[in-house]
């Protein structure tokens, strides 16, 4: 059945006239009644019945004439929705980041988007790099923001949106807080650290095993970044973490231990974004554009 011949018959239906109703709809009498036969023989009975000089819908065109105009709104709320999502209006953002950007950049770019797109949903994935560069590839997330490392670099699509330095830090209540600090007093110490596969460890480890020294022994492992705090200082251990993300920690500073970091924007190479991402993707750019390192 043809949209455009029920919208014809819906036309004709509401009009005094077919007269009328090719006025209205910017077609000639010949090719409403056209479109109003075609819907006869489709269906196999007769839409109108004659009533004097006028009209009138028959039982079957009544039932027809309240399918035609479901089908109309339908199809009017489907051309509305799909233009939505083309234009990033609409459906649901999946983001991957880690908590230094969760604090400083993402709440502003988040709010950004609900006021140009608040039909658009955000689910939002906290954790280290590499459990978010995995989501990534399998496609569980359309982008993530990440530190940058060489590896990533290789495989995803990539470009810097924010910039931190790392920092050695403990609870205050820790040997070392407050203290002026050599690298080798840290060593000895026990540690709470992401893993090995991250670039942040091996550089840390880098740092002290080019001085001689042991790599900082991990007493803790762990993928949840949330849970840095409360263990580092539960545990009376030491971390290495985003100046701007320590919280309750205090930081142990010494500048062999300060790595300034930059954080990527991280899509899959070859693959389009979905349009939502495609438009959060340009308010991190246009957010972070000229933003000093450490601010967003």
């Amino acid at each position: 059945m043809d949209l455009r011949d029920l919208a014809f018959f819906e036309a004709v239906a509401d009009s005094a006239s077919y007269e009328e109703a090719a006025l209205h709809v910017g077609r000639t009498k010949p090719a409403l009644t056209k479109a109003v036969r075609r819907l006869e023989d489709e269906i196999g009975a007769r839409l109108f019945d004659r009533e004097g000089r006028g009209k009138r819908l028959s039982p079957v065109g009544l039932v027809l004439l309240d399918k035609a105009r479901h089908l109309r709104r339908e199809a009017e709320a489907a051309t509305r929705e799909v233009g939505e999502v083309a234009r990033g209006e609409h459906g649901t953002l999946r983001v991957g980041s880690g908590t230094t950007v969760v604090e400083h950049v993402l709440p502003h770019a988040c709010r950004v988007l609900a006021e140009q797109a608040p039909q658009v949903n955000i689910a939002l994935t906290v954790g280290m790099s590499d459990i978010l560069q995995d989501h990534l590839r399998k496609g569980e997330c359309d982008l993530v923001i990440a530190p940058a490392d060489a590896a990533a670099q290789t495989e995803f699509a990539a470009r810097t949106v924010y910039r931190d330095e790392m920092v050695v830090a403990a609870g205050p209540s820790h040997p070392l807080a407050g203290r002026t600090v050599a690298l080798a007093d840290l060593a000895g110490q026990e540690w709470v650290l992401p893993s090995r596969s991250m670039g942040t460890r091996a550089w840390l480890d880098r740092v002290f095993t080019s001085s001689g020294l042991p790599a900082p022994h991990a007493k803790v492992e762990t993928s949840s970044i949330s849970a840095l705090p409360a263990l580092v200082v539960e545990m009376g251990l030491l971390t290495f973490a985003g100046r701007g993300s320590l919280g309750i920690l205090t930081e142990i500073a010494l500048p062999e231990t300060t790595l300034s970091r930059s954080f990527m924007l991280l899509t899959r190479r070859g693959t389009a974004l979905p349009p939502s991402a495609a438009r959060f993707a340009e308010i991190l750019t246009e957010l972070t554009a000229d933003a000093p390192a450490g601010h967003a």
